[in-house]
């Protein structure tokens, strides 16, 4: 599941987040193989290795519920902010758009083929 949520990630830190955490559920899962082989002999070895297993499966769902970094919604979207800054935005787009065609109507920037008459 680590895998896949790492390669749907919308963003470069979610992928690499979640590829290094699929990593570390993949090395818990190897360490309770491991403590899996340990013989049942007696029963102290017996508790400390069920301890351990389930200290271990404990820190694979932890792992596991560890969530997106970066918000899923776009905070950069102009429905989401406030109105205020929303305004001063399109005021600033507008008078970039103006300069930029005061410029080109000037001469100060090229012209493109095809748009000269």
């Amino acid at each position: 599941m680590g895998r896949l949520r790492a390669r749907l990630a919308g963003n470069e830190i979610d992928r690499e987040l979640h590829g290094h955490l699929a990593d570390a559920v993949r090395h818990l899962e190897r360490a309770m193989e491991v403590c899996r082989r340990i013989p049942k002999g007696d029963r102290m070895s017996s508790r400390r290795s069920d301890n351990v297993l389930m200290t271990l499966d404990a820190a694979i769902g932890n792992i596991r519920r560890i969530g997106s970094v970066v918000p899923a919604i776009d905070v950069e979207d102009p429905d989401f902010m406030p109105e205020d800054e929303r305004t001063r935005l399109a005021r600033e787009r507008r008078d970039a758009l103006k300069k930029g065609r005061a410029e080109r109507h000037r001469g100060t920037l090229p012209v493109r083929r095809g748009s000269e008459a």
